[in-house]
């Protein structure tokens, strides 16, 4: 079975079926226990290992998110601790003078708005 013509009427229903499919998943998922804040607390809990492995909030000048990647301009390269970076789920750490890259995997952009929340 191919995929429908943009002329068929039935374009787009791969697309719906999946959508619903996701949609009963996460539903089941949040019947059986699974609740959205007990992972947002576990992101937050990743967001500040990050923070800590940066330095503080105070060695951050720029934080932002680019696919993949933390890029993170900081005031002072010594507090970057690599070792804490990657124990906190950092699949690798670039640090080149005070230019740091932290890579975090597709996960960026939800991690710098919480360290940002937690930066005030």
């Amino acid at each position: 079975m191919g995929w429908p013509s943009e002329s068929s009427s039935e374009v787009g229903q791969p697309a719906t079926s999946r959508r619903r499919l996701v949609t009963q998943i996460a539903e089941r998922e949040i019947d059986a226990g699974a609740s959205a804040p007990e992972m947002k607390v576990t992101d937050m809990d990743k967001a500040a290992q990050i923070l800590a492995g940066l330095g503080g909030a105070d060695n951050i000048d720029d934080i932002e998110a680019c696919i993949t990647r933390l890029r993170v301009e900081v005031d002072d390269d010594s507090l970057v601790n690599e070792q804490a970076l990657t124990a906190a789920g950092a699949f690798g750490v670039v640090v080149q003078g005070s230019a740091v890259q932290v890579v975090v995997g597709p996960e960026a952009d939800n991690l710098v708005d919480d360290i940002e929340d937690l930066m005030g």
